[in-house]
Formats: structure tokens, sequence, C-alpha cells
């Protein structure tokens, strides 16, 4: 029961306490007596988790429209005055995420760099040896 409770939900030590009608220190007791139930509460977390990020990621990638609704005070009552249908458009940087981790051969997120030639401690750090020819700390 926890662990889909924290696969469909999400669910907090506090909202697990609820649902057990037991207390938050109890949740905790059992999570440190219990590794089966660690390791549900665990993997229920991850798995809501993933769902939720790439869900929004999704989003975000092919963009996605949406009504923004506005309020206002009207004879001492809040009334809906103005509905709005607005479009977001795709996120560049969601895109790249998604390639780069989806399809990271074709859309690699780093540059092969290469060098020639030869290249010694000396030459980047300078001489650094003590007076006996020995390098601190060592």
């Amino acid at each position: 029961m926890a662990y889909e409770h924290c696969r469909e939900t999400g669910a907090s030590s506090a909202k697990l306490a609820k649902l057990f009608k037991v207390s938050v220190k109890t949740i905790h007791n059992w999570r440190h007596a219990h590794d089966d139930f660690l390791h549900r509460l665990t993997q229920g977390k991850d798995q809501y988790d993933c769902q939720v990020s790439e869900k929004a990621l999704n989003k975000r990638v092919r963009g996605y429209r949406h009504v923004e609704i506005t309020k206002e005070l009207v004879e001492g009552e809040m009334k809906i005055t103005k509905r709005v249908s607005k479009s977001v458009a795709p996120d560049v940087s969601a895109i790249k995420f998604h390639l780069t981790n989806r399809h990271g051969k074709r859309w690699p997120d780093k540059q092969k760099v290469e060098h020639s030639g030869q290249l010694t401690l000396t030459e980047i750090y300078g001489d650094i040896s003590d007076k006996d020819g020995r390098i601190p700390g060592n």
C-alpha cells in the first residue's frame, strides 16, 4: 500500500503517516527497522519523480497551450472576468537536454579536443620544487 501511494502521489512521510493513521516518527521508525519498507518507499518515490519529470520535460520539449484565467472582485465576490488561451513555445534547453540524453551519439554534449606536441609540468607550473629538488607535499 505504501509503495502504490508513493508511486502515485510521491507521498511524504507526513502523508504516509496520515494514510496509516500513525505519527511521522512511526513512519521513520518503520523505515529504519524494515529494509523492505524503506526499499519500497524509495522505489515508489523514484517512479513518481521520473513520471512527473519526464512528463514536464516532454511538455517543454513540444511546447503547449494553456488557458490563463483572471479573477477580479465583482460585487463583493471573486469572479472570472477573463480567459485567455496562451501558447508556450518549445524550450531550446529542454530540447537539448532531451536529445543529449535520448540520442547521445547523434547529439553529444561534449567536445572532442585533440592535442599534439608535448607539454611538461614545468612549462605549466614553472619550477615548483624546493632548493633540494623536492616537490612540496611529497
